[in-house]
């Protein structure tokens, strides 16, 4: 049998699930994928208690898989002063090619 971990997201979502957890793997936990949903609980008490760093990926996240429509407070400057360059390559890759859900 060939598993497909994502053969019930559409294919703009399953990208998304691809891209999390390549670039992201931190924060598959606040996805549920089975029912097409990001875990709104979780990701509140996630962001009351993770790093600066995993915060502004966090809702560089859900800015893509919301499409913006729901403010998590994205600030690009904010992340370009305080993320790594991993992770401001995880957005930079973004940026040139933009895509979301």
């Amino acid at each position: 049998m060939n598993y497909q971990p994502h053969a019930n997201l559409l294919p703009h979502e399953a990208r998304f699930a691809i891209w999390l957890e390549e670039s992201t793997p931190y924060l598959l936990p606040l996805w549920d994928f089975e029912n097409r949903r990001y875990k709104r609980d979780q990701v509140t008490n996630y962001l009351s208690v993770c790093s600066t760093e995993e915060a502004i990926m966090c809702r560089f996240a859900l800015a893509i898989w919301t499409n913006g429509i729901e403010d998590y407070d994205f600030n690009l400057f904010k992340a370009i002063r305080s993320l790594g360059d991993k992770e401001l390559k995880v957005i930079q890759d973004w940026v040139q090619d933009p895509w979301g859900c």
